[in-house]
């Protein structure tokens, strides 16, 4: 027997008026409206509040009493600009107030794609443009000149720009981490190091819960670089037999698996036995993409085993500062819904004829 569909509508008592409405979300930069569930909807009268209630999963709300008024609706929730309106309740009548909310995060964009000035040696020209956040709230921002680099530019020598072997705190200074599995993933040990008394290390969950566990070095503006480190773990259950687990290594490109990360290698292609010592060495200079990075030790697997590493170095060259231009000021905070001009000075002062390329970066930390 088919099942019979049973519907009941309630209709407003007379003399009652109703105020309905949907609201939704804002992903930060306004972008991709969402019905918002949850959210916390108001009425007030007064300064009063008279009636409460959360929106369901389609963002819609309602509210029904004695027509009378004006009323405030005001509608918050966590992350998000709070919203309110007036209104007033209209006998048989139904208000209709949505609602859009917005991300309360910045959104800091520069108003110039572009900057070019020719100038006669030994000369300066002054331009300016604006950081606009048409986010909600302040944002932060950092200036960073990055020279392009050709193939007739000057090969900076080389310096060693990170050792790490992990004797002292953890992470290490500005190194970070994105943690999957808290009760599994990236710490110290001092059990059998490479190099001094401790090392990095991790055990594999015997719960079985999916590891995806990175460690990464502090942001660096390489040119080029050569990178070595020394790992140990399981052949048999990472790398032939199972290969339930990898030690994967990456350039990092602003945040983790945003698209843009270029996987440089594998640490389990040099172990050659069970948790015996071995060293990776990688040439990163053809891999890098010309901007800020950060090196990445990824662990990842199911049913895997221990990993460590430890003895960490790299080195090769920085991007150095672009001396025929300045900016000011280089740092500082745009107000939300607001912006701050910049001022740029070009300078041709002891600079040979030619046509000179750098990138300006405007970084606006976490978002890019």
């Amino acid at each position: 027997v088919p099942p019979v569909a049973v519907t009941l509508t309630v209709t407003l008592a007379p003399g009652f008026g109703e105020l309905a409405g949907d609201v939704t979300a804002l992903e930060r930069c306004d972008v991709n409206p969402a019905p918002l569930e949850g959210a916390l909807v108001e009425i007030l009268d007064g300064t009063t509040v008279v009636y409460t209630t959360t929106t369901n999963a389609a963002g819609h709300y309602n509210w029904g009493a004695a027509a009378g008024g004006p009323y405030t609706v005001r509608i918050s929730n966590a992350g998000y600009v709070t919203e309110e309106a007036s209104f007033t309740l209209v006998a048989d009548t139904t208000v209709t107030q949505n609602f859009e909310l917005r991300s309360d995060l910045p959104c800091v964009t520069s108003s110039a794609p572009s900057l070019q000035v020719t100038l006669p040696t030994n000369s300066t020209k002054d331009l300016g443009f604006n950081l606009v956040n048409t986010g909600a709230a302040d944002g932060a921002f950092q200036l960073i000149e990055i020279p392009v680099v050709t193939l007739g530019g000057q090969i900076l020598p080389n310096e060693v720009l990170v050792t790490e072997g992990f004797e002292g705190d953890f992470p290490p200074t500005d190194w970070t981490q994105e943690i999957t599995n808290s009760a599994f993933t990236w710490t110290t040990s001092t059990v059998t190091p490479h190099g001094g008394t401790t090392k990095a290390d991790l055990e594999y969950d015997p719960a079985l819960v999916p590891q995806d566990e990175w460690l990464l070095t502090k942001e660096l503006f390489l040119s080029e670089g050569t990178l070595s480190f020394w790992s140990f773990g399981s052949v048999y259950w990472c790398k032939t037999t199972y290969n339930n687990c990898d030690l994967n290594v990456w350039i990092v490109v602003n945040e983790v698996g945003g698209g843009d990360d270029i996987l440089v290698g594998k640490g389990d292609d040099a172990w050659t036995a069970n948790w015996t010592w071995a060293q990776s060495t990688f040439n990163l200079t053809p891999l890098l993409p010309g901007g800020p990075v950060r090196i990445g030790f990824q662990y990842v697997g199911v049913d895997g085993a221990e990993v460590s590493l430890d003895d960490i170095l790299l080195d090769g060259a920085e991007n150095m500062d672009v001396t025929w231009f300045s900016e000011a000021p280089v740092d500082g905070i745009v107000p939300g819904d607001g912006s701050l001009p910049i001022l740029v000075t070009f300078d041709s002062t002891g600079v040979p004829d030619g046509i000179y390329h750098a990138t300006l970066r405007v970084k606006n930390a976490p978002y890019g």
